[in-house]
């Protein structure tokens, strides 16, 4: 995971090395031996009291000047795995882990909901708050489902998926929502509620799962693959970026925007700065 915080310091989770930092052209890291849950970091996130989170494979850390308290179903985690990290526009905290359900956490207590309460799988992948105040969360192997005014609406490949494991999800400027999957991979547009994927014929095509859909400042979508390369959607267009534009690896984990409009990738091989 790589996550451009608010005072532009770019922060990147590796499987293996902790929690790194880049600041003014110099790097430093965390990891287990300063407090961090494990040194195995699948997630990032900034919350509007800027505490970094950091979701591991044994847990959740918090990040708060320079202090790293750490939290794992000891404290109320259904599971340490944590594979998913969001903050709602009531500052709660949704901790999505592998085989636990899903956690909120909110004025320190945790509550869990799992496919008990009717949540399609007990391992949410991804979750996002549209603008519209609907609650999504993308699933491994049980679809997807929004939740809005009470009412929660499930959606899979009867709905237009190409598969039930759904990896991503992200908002672009227009209010549209969009969703990655793998097994098979697909890139989708929810629309008369509907997903529509998008086909070869409109200029998408890719054999890899869609890790990751980010739009930038600038109204661009940005689609990592696992190991299909970076593509871009601007204008209506797509176009494909590879190592041989530049990436050290096809295979993309990560990708956020610091406030200069540069682009940071996270890959398998490294970390990546697009600028201009």
């Amino acid at each position: 995971k790589v996550y451009a915080d608010r005072n532009d310091v770019i922060w990147f989770g590796s499987v293996g090395g902790g929690l790194g930092r880049f600041d003014g052209g110099k790097f430093t890291h965390y990891t287990a031996a300063d407090g961090l849950a494990d040194n195995k970091v699948r997630t990032l996130l900034e919350d509007r009291d800027r505490n970094l989170w950091i979701g591991t494979w044994k847990g959740l850390s918090r990040l708060r000047d320079g202090k790293l308290p750490s939290y794992t179903s000891q404290d109320g985690l259904p599971n340490d795995f944590v594979e998913a990290l969001f903050e709602d526009r009531e500052g709660s905290l949704w901790i999505g882990t592998r085989g636990g359900g899903l956690a909120r956490l909110r004025d320190g207590t945790f509550s869990v909901l799992t496919a008990k309460e009717g949540l399609p799988s007990d391992s949410p992948r991804c979750v996002l708050e549209s603008s519209d105040g609907s609650l999504w969360i993308g699933t491994d192997g049980g679809g997807l489902t929004r939740s809005r005014g009470g009412k929660s609406t499930r959606f899979t490949t009867e709905h237009g998926l190409l598969s039930n494991s759904v990896l991503s999800l992200a908002e672009d400027q227009a209010g549209a929502i969009w969703a990655g999957t793998e097994h098979p991979p697909g890139l989708h547009k929810f629309d008369g509620g509907r997903f529509t994927p998008i086909t070869e014929s409109q200029g998408f095509y890719t054999e890899t799962a869609i890790r990751v859909i980010f739009p930038d400042r600038e109204g661009t979508l940005w689609i990592g693959t696992d190991g299909g390369g970076l593509r871009q959607l601007r204008n209506g267009a797509f176009h494909a970026f590879t190592t041989r534009d530049g990436l050290p690896s096809d295979l993309i984990r990560a990708i956020s925007q610091d406030r200069e409009g540069n682009l940071w990738i996270g890959t398998s091989e490294g970390l990546c700065r697009v600028r201009d």
